[in-house]
């Protein structure tokens, strides 16, 4: 990619695995209920009405409430999920080999962020 023509790639995985998959196997994996992303705003927004200082910084969802009330929820296929911008990756495709040949993403991918994320102390499973 370093060597193509274009100005700007987008490095993105080419064969996506949809974010439904992906959170039922996360809810499943870790044992925590799927709630939709309105309950789960509310919930948030509630926390704030109890939360502490201390709480606050316990709880860093807090400090980017502002930004989770401004996504876009829903099911527009020409966004990404909670509303963020598709990339092209035509172009990081065609200049890239490593791209062109990837595999899709599977549920396996995902345990292995969940074993990574466990691994460096970031969840505790």
């Amino acid at each position: 990619m370093r060597h193509a023509d274009q100005g700007v790639l987008h490095l993105s995985h080419p064969r996506p695995i949809r974010w439904e998959k992906i959170s039922q196997f996360l809810s499943s994996t870790l044992n925590v209920p799927l709630i939709s992303y309105h309950e789960w705003l509310t919930r948030l927004e509630a926390s704030l009405q109890t939360s502490s200082p201390e709480n606050t910084e316990a709880n860093p969802g807090l400090r980017l409430l502002s930004y989770f009330r401004g996504l876009e929820v829903g099911t527009n296929e020409a966004k990404e999920a909670l509303g963020l911008p598709k990339l092209g990756v035509t172009e990081g495709v065609r200049a890239s080999m490593t791209l062109r040949d990837v595999e899709p993403l599977t549920t396996m991918d995902v345990a292995t962020w969940i074993n990574y994320w466990e691994g460096m102390g970031f969840l505790k499973v």
